[in-house]
């Protein structure tokens, strides 16, 4: 499961190689010589990596700003956050059991 700190290592990552498929793709429609294709998603895909990291990182800030915000506005009180990690391990339990 992914979490908030590879956030924009995935997006990078996907979009890279979207870049990449779009490029060759592409490329190949038009009949373009096999080297020439690679030469050219290559850089597509670096450009979109870039562009994809900093996208997943533009997004990581503001779920986690988001996130900060409403645990603010909404506070749990210790009780109730007790109980449901009582709860939670009760369920994961079960379902391990």
């Amino acid at each position: 499961m992914p979490t908030m700190e590879s956030i924009p290592q995935l997006v990078g990552a996907s979009a890279a190689m979207c870049g990449f498929a779009v490029a060759v793709i592409g490329g190949l429609a038009v009949e373009n010589a096999g080297t020439i294709v690679l030469a050219r998603a290559l850089p597509s895909m670096l450009i979109c990596y870039l562009a994809g990291t900093l996208i997943g990182l533009v997004a990581q800030a503001c779920v986690r700003e988001h996130t900060e915000n409403y645990r603010k506005k909404t506070p749990v009180r210790e009780e109730e956050m007790h109980a449901l990690e009582r709860h939670l391990r009760e369920v994961v339990r079960a379902e391990r059991g």
